[in-house]
């Protein structure tokens, strides 16, 4: 069953909480691949991201996804020091991987029917 363009998107619009801060502070690529695992189950992907993106307060920018030879722009927007958003850029097709990964956290669908049964007067 296909998945709808708005659920894959709306998996994508997540937030990402800082985890770290000081020297340790992982970059916007780890954070970004941390968060395509825990909140879409996407696994095993590929990030980059311009090398001046700095997480700070109304930043914005564009990082490329790829995996198993598909790439997708996700824009990528700080609302404070510490914590962003993520979604795919405008226009951007909903690559499969992505599809695949909500595909497979979806309940399994079943097929019901139902008869209606008329009264006669």
């Amino acid at each position: 069953m296909p998945i709808p363009r708005a659920v894959a998107l709306l998996a994508l619009a997540l937030c990402a909480p800082l985890a770290c801060s000081g020297d340790d502070e992982p970059s916007v690529e780890r954070r970004l691949v941390d968060e395509l695992e825990a909140q879409v189950g996407v696994e095993g992907v590929d990030v980059s991201c311009p090398e001046d993106a700095e997480p700070a307060r109304g930043a914005r920018f564009d990082c490329r996804v790829s995996k198993g030879g598909e790439t997708a722009t996700v824009r990528v927007t700080y609302d404070t020091d510490e914590h962003f958003t993520f979604d795919l850029a405008e226009g951007e097709p909903v690559p499969g991987f992505i599809l695949d990964a909500v595909d497979e956290q979806l309940p399994p669908t079943s097929t019901t029917s139902t008869t209606v049964v008329g009264a006669s007067g």
